[in-house]
């Protein structure tokens, strides 16, 4: 088995590019990537997603901004970043060394700071995809995917500024996910990415308030693997273009349940914060799967998925 699992192939195509294996580090958990450098071998991610970055810089919640709870973590971070000059001049050149497919991920609270910052990146070297963070659960006005009109406009003006694939990130919370996935399809989004956290509250018990310095934060981690994999399933009924599943991948199981569910690739996120190094660990196991299932590559296992999922139904 070990040698067959040295061989594997675990490439993908996504969007135009070739990507390593299916392993994509989530938006927010780390930073722009220098810290978790050493932690990593880059050519066996993916792709890597940026923290989110705003037109100007955004100081975020007070602290305290995230807390451990049973089954995940719970963030109030508010979009803390130095804004798109800083990046473009502090954290833009690392990223551009890296060997692996970079994803700046983008937001605000306003519609018109995304099509303003999609044109000041749209020059940027060393992209290669452009995520719109439309759901985020930690600012004010941050969940615009909860709107099916202003989710279609911001994809459709966004796609003709930008030179980049665009992805949508989505927000749990809407009535029917399959809907606005199709919705940002239509619109022209290149790909969806979902979920983003679920909004929650921690109590202080000491203090018999609010733990967090942001009231309310977004729950990630475990728990909401299945309703995670719920709304991935739901969203590939009815889009063709490759989604990017994610929430509460902790082990190489967990992505080859993402797959099934029609998945393309897979984020990690919460599992990054307990162990910066978890990529490694997850893909080996998710190696071990395939080498179990009599699968040399990726493609076998994509295949077999492509084969079935016409045929299941809840």
């Amino acid at each position: 088995m070990g040698e067959t699992m040295n061989k594997m192939d675990l490439s993908l195509q996504f969007c135009g590019e070739k990507l390593s294996t299916p392993l994509v580090i989530a938006s927010g958990v780390a930073g722009f990537g220098e810290e978790i450098s050493p932690y990593l071998d880059w050519r066996k991610i993916g792709a890597f997603t940026t923290k989110t970055i705003t037109l100007n810089p955004r100081k975020g919640n007070l602290p305290p901004r995230i807390v451990e709870v049973t089954g995940g973590v719970v963030n109030s971070i508010g979009l803390a970043n130095p804004g798109v000059e800083k990046f473009q001049e502090e954290k833009l050149p690392f990223l551009r060394t890296l060997p692996t497919r970079i994803i700046l991920s983008i937001g605000g609270e306003r519609e018109e700071e995304f099509y303003e910052l999609s044109k000041v990146v749209s020059s940027f070297e060393g992209i290669h995809f452009l995520e719109l963070n439309l759901s985020c659960p930690n600012v004010k006005e941050g969940l615009f995917s909860q709107n099916e009109k202003v989710t279609a406009r911001i994809i459709e003006k966004v796609k003709g500024i930008s030179p980049f694939p665009v992805i949508a990130k989505l927000s749990p919370q809407v009535e029917d996910i399959g809907k606005i996935a199709s919705i940002c399809e239509k619109a022209g989004a290149d790909a969806i990415s979902l979920i983003n956290a679920f909004p929650a509250l921690v109590m202080d018990l000491e203090k018999r308030k609010p733990l967090l310095g942001g009231i309310t934060g977004g729950l990630s981690g475990p728990a909401i693997k299945p309703l995670a994999l719920r709304m991935v399933w739901e969203a590939r009924k009815k889009v063709k273009i490759p989604i990017i599943g994610m929430g509460g991948v902790m082990k190489g199981k967990d992505v080859v349940e993402f797959l099934l569910a029609g998945a393309t690739c897979v984020g990690l996120g919460t599992v990054i914060l307990s162990d910066p190094s978890s990529p490694h660990r997850i893909l080996k196991e998710l190696k071990e799967y395939l080498a179990s299932q009599g699968l040399s590559s990726l493609e076998e296992l994509n295949q077999e998925i492509s084969s079935k999922l016409g045929m299941l139904e809840f």
